[in-house]
């Protein structure tokens, strides 16, 4: 008994306990009487209870209770980014010719461009050789009929498919080299040729000789050069007809440009020989004859027969008052003079010489008098070798029959053709020259051996001119006249004079004429027998 109420009390005790840690409500509703809960009451938030705060038994009675948590659904996959598709490739550029500084730079390409293609034929044929020669290998020791078989059948096929791919890319390769050519020859801006100061008039008339002998050379080689490109590309046929044809008008327009700076360079040449140059005032050997007081002149020569750079011989008429003669009387120490000369000189023993004077100024106490006269060729001169020929020249440019153009770089720089070129029309090369060879042939004998006649008489002829003019002595008698100041014979004398020597020299110009030519057709003549 004992026992048991100690039991009892030690379960009040707990149950007790237990109530304490357990908060309840202050009144249990009773299950048959429910008050109604008014509709503005708000529910009282319940009070959280901590797990600790119960006691074990219940803790865990209250945990089995508790429905179990939701399971947690995986999160979703994250969205597969999008791949960028790569932007389609540009289609190429356009082929540009590259940039050219002169046409000789150009010409050069062109046939670099044109060896490029031919390699690439080449390889491409050589490859379809090797690949026409593949043969098959003999059925091998493991393998079965039917698979040989197969491959037998099926090899000529492999063969032809190597051959459509290797076309395939030679035809891309082509397709580019061949753009690039025609890029070339249709090369646009106009191209000079490689001038090198060459059309600048900064040189003297020997300067200018080298030049057109350089200009020679070079008209020579590129017209090879030229010719022997547009023989290339025709023969490989590369380039259709008007691509060709192209080519050729650049090429002409070039060779029609170094034509005309040879032409410049004569014109230069002329316009250093015609430019008119002056002596210093200098006190000349001078001596005044006899005066004429109604004419009011004193006859007067003066010269520099001697003179290392300007000789000259003249005799004329100075006006001088009456008052002034009888002043000067005759002395000449208050004169000076100048002479004006073409720079057109005549070598002797290697040294320029400028007898070919102009005109004659006269100054009395430095102020100029009025004069009158004429030059005479000088003595020491007139029997050397070439003399005759460069006074030819030189009257000519003195009297103006002879001209330069007064023509500048731009003439040779035009983008022209000549007209002998526009008008020419074209014909096969050779075929003319095949028909008609022995017909030149016998001409060009024929018009070297008359030619030559037509000289050797014009030359005698000349011989006889001078014979007779050296017979009637115009030339002396001229003079003479001037001493005596006979006006009338000096005009008849000196007409007579210039009228022998005018036919004297056009005898010489047509006997030199026929030389030369019966010279150049001669040679021609030989020369067409090699061809």
């Amino acid at each position: 008994m004992l026992i048991r109420r100690i039991l009892l009390l030690a379960f009040f005790c707990g149950y007790l306990h237990a109530q304490e840690e357990i908060p309840m409500q202050d009144s249990v509703p009773s299950p048959l009487i429910i008050d109604p809960v008014p509709e503005a009451a708000v529910a009282p938030e319940p009070i959280p209870v901590s797990l600790d705060s119960i006691p074990q038994g219940f803790s865990a009675q209250i945990q089995r209770n508790q429905p179990p948590p939701p399971a947690e659904e995986p999160p979703p996959p994250p969205p597969e980014p999008k791949v960028a598709l790569p932007p389609p490739s540009p289609p190429p550029p356009p082929v540009k010719a590259p940039l050219y500084r002169f046409y000789e730079d150009y010409l050069d390409s062109v046939v670099i461009f044109a060896r490029n293609v031919l390699p690439g034929k080449q390889n491409f044929e050589t490859k379809k050789a090797l690949i026409n020669e593949e043969k098959p290998a003999p059925k091998g020791e493991y393998e079965k009929q039917s698979d040989y078989d197969k491959r037998i059948a099926g090899f000529d096929g492999e063969k032809q498919k190597k051959i459509r791919a290797l076309e395939k890319e030679y035809a891309a390769d082509e397709k580019s080299r061949m753009e690039k050519l025609r890029a070339a020859v249709n090369y646009k801006p106009d191209l000079q040729p490689e001038w090198a100061g060459i059309l600048k008039q900064d040189t003297t008339a020997e300067g200018y000789e080298e030049r057109i002998a350089k200009l020679a050379g070079k008209i020579s080689f590129m017209g090879t050069k030229t010719a022997n490109v547009e023989e290339i590309l025709t023969n490989l046929g590369l380039l259709g007809k008007k691509d060709l044809e192209t080519l050729n008008r650049k090429n002409r327009i070039y060779m029609a440009r170094l034509d005309r700076a040879r032409e410049l360079m004569r014109d230069y040449i002329l316009q250093e020989q015609a430019k008119v140059l002056s002596t210093e005032r200098t006190k000349f050997d001078m001596a005044l004859g006899a005066y004429d007081p109604e004419k009011e002149q004193f006859q007067v020569n003066m010269n520099d027969i001697n003179s290392k750079t300007v000789p000259f011989d003249y005799v004329g008429f100075i006006k001088i008052s009456p008052s002034a003669a009888q002043e000067i009387n005759r002395r000449t120490d208050d004169f000076l003079g100048s002479v004006d000369y073409i720079n057109y000189p005549f070598i002797v023993n290697g040294e320029k010489l400028f007898p070919g004077t102009k005109k004659a100024d006269i100054y009395y106490k430095d102020k100029a008098v009025p004069s009158t006269g004429v030059f005479r060729n000088v003595a020491s001169f007139e029997n050397a070798e070439g003399y005759i020929e460069w006074a030819m020249r030189a009257d000519s440019l003195i009297s103006g029959k002879v001209k330069p153009r007064k023509l500048d770089s731009l003439y040779a720089m035009k983008r022209e053709l000549p007209k002998a070129a526009k008008q020419a029309k074209a014909a096969p090369a050779g075929t003319w020259w095949e028909r008609n060879k022995n017909i030149v042939r016998g001409s060009l004998f024929v018009l070297a051996a008359a030619g030559t006649g037509v000289a050797v008489w014009q030359n005698i002829e000349a011989d006889n001119k001078v014979k007779k003019m050296n017979e009637n002595d115009w030339y002396n008698k001229t003079a003479q006249a001037i001493v005596d100041k006979d006006k009338d014979a000096y005009n008849r004398y000196s007409k007579e004079y210039d009228d022998a020597v005018k036919k004297v020299r056009s005898h010489e110009d047509m006997r030199n004429g026929f030389y030369i030519g019966a010279g150049v057709f001669g040679f021609t003549g030989i020369l067409s027998l090699a061809f």
